[in-house]
């Protein structure tokens, strides 16, 4: 009995493992023919307070966004699974307009019909199932005209970049370019201008052509190698005395994309410099306020406007750089905010938006009147390690969320920052663990109750620390 039972199990996992090479191979292939057809996708993740949610395939078109899954095995618990995956990217307000199936069928299918039955669960929730190969390219074909892709000409064949010399007027750098002259960049430019001099100019310039009203003006716009560039227009000639000959720039030229199409040139100019030298948040935040700035994006400019007041009012008061952006900033589940670290993706994306009300009413306030003074107060308390503030941040995070949402008053607030401050040392957690913020809600608990103020909060613990 017991040998019957060991391959039984063994005959399951051979099954599982055929499933899962199968369906493995069959994403691949479906997304090698979107590929193919001009549409490149990638896999999707969303933040859920359950998990990240991944899709098989993630294709924007001028027309709509599509989630698409790749599917050779389909019974009713696969269908289940596939609408519970769909209703959890639905909660987090990510915006999806299709949501596509690509079925091709597997061995160990059983009846047609209940394949047909098993698809109507899927098509109930909003599915679209493409049933085989030949629906399947159909639905690329028509959906390919819609592609979002630039690298293509009009002969099918991808678009390359031009090599030209450009004189050294002729190039204008690009705003939306994180800041090159920090006192950081201040040592990297010099070295750089001393490898120059060494080895001389051994790379090129990316650039865009310029354009008035569709007209080329003969001018071109950086992409990537701002360091480059002012390391030779700014520095070499004033330091070294030293140009590059003929005063021009070896160039790489992509002619396909004018400095009018303002989202495209952004786009292009985040690919280049982040794959050469990686961009911190605050970097993502200037860039985006830039870039929203230059094509009148109210909205987005107002956001990243208020991140880059968070960066400011913690310089003016002397607090780590980041320090109200990690407490203020976006998180990624809004029914657990008080347990999530900082949402890099959301910011890097420029995706985060908050309203004039919202930082007129309760942000500017809440910092004003509570965060500046807790944070004088606690860096001058004898709780205060620089190296670890994790506990307070938090305590603070957990403030400002019920806060923003209408749980607590201002009193409330003032209430239970005043009883942090009077936890005894010995008493006051040292760890942002389940066990040292469940222990900092007790002693909270136990002093208001005593002087008969109120409930304090629910602080929760943060489950994965992103650094910014």
């Amino acid at each position: 009995m017991k040998n019957k039972q060991t391959k039984l199990a063994a005959s399951k996992t051979l099954v599982q493992k055929y499933k899962k090479d199968a369906g493995d191979k069959f994403e691949k292939e479906m997304d090698r023919k979107l590929t193919s057809a001009g549409l490149v996708g990638y896999k999707k993740s969303v933040r859920h307070s359950t998990g990240p949610v991944i899709s098989d395939h993630f294709v924007e078109t001028k027309n709509g966004k599509y989630w698409i899954e790749s599917v050779t095995f389909l019974d009713k618990t696969r269908a289940r699974d596939l609408n519970s995956k769909k209703e959890r990217v639905e909660s987090t307000g990510e915006k999806v307009d299709r949501w596509i199936i690509f079925f091709k069928e597997g061995k160990g299918m059983g009846s047609r019909k209940n394949i047909r039955a098993y698809t109507k669960l899927l098509e109930n929730e909003g599915w679209t199932v493409l049933n085989g190969i030949n629906q399947i390219d159909m639905f690329i074909e028509i959906l390919s005209d819609d592609s979002m892709s630039i690298a293509m000409n009009g002969m099918g064949y991808i678009r390359k970049a031009k090599l030209m010399e450009i004189p050294f007027d002729k190039i204008i750098t690009n705003e939306t370019n994180r800041e090159i002259h920090d006192k950081a960049s201040e040592k990297n430019l010099l070295h750089l201008c001393k490898c120059i001099m060494q080895y001389g100019f051994l790379t090129q310039l990316n650039v865009v052509p310029e354009t008035i009203g569709g007209i080329l003006t003969g001018r071109y716009k950086l992409i990537e190698g701002h360091f480059r560039h002012h390391a030779v227009v700014e520095l070499l000639k004033k330091f070294y005395g030293k140009e590059l000959e003929g005063g021009t720039f070896p160039c790489v030229v992509v002619d396909w994309v004018t400095t009018e199409d303002h989202k495209a040139v952004h786009e292009l100019m985040i690919l280049l410099n982040t794959t050469t030298r990686p961009w911190n948040v605050e970097n993502y935040v200037n860039s985006h306020f830039k870039a929203a700035k230059q094509i009148n994006d109210v909205e987005k400019c107002f956001s990243y406007g208020t991140l880059k007041w968070m960066y400011k009012t913690a310089d003016a008061n002397k607090f780590k750089h980041s320090k109200l952006l990690y407490i203020l900033g976006p998180v990624s589940d809004a029914n657990t905010a008080a347990s999530k670290w900082i949402d890099r993706t959301q910011i890097k994306d420029g995706a985060y938006r908050i309203t004039s009300k919202q930082f007129n009413t309760q942000m500017k306030p809440f910092v004003e009147n509570h965060l500046i003074p807790f944070i004088k107060w606690h860096m001058g308390s004898r709780y205060y390690d620089a190296s670890n503030t994790t506990v307070a941040d938090v305590f603070m995070k957990s403030l400002f969320f019920h806060y923003r949402t209408g749980d607590i008053t201002d009193v409330e607030v003032y209430a239970n920052i005043e009883a942090f401050k009077k936890i005894k040392k010995k008493d006051m957690p040292t760890d942002a663990n389940d066990e040292g913020m469940d222990k900092l809600k007790s002693e909270i608990k136990n002093i208001l109750d005593s002087q008969n103020k109120g409930v304090s909060l629910n602080v929760k613990t943060p489950k994965k620390r992103i650094a910014v």
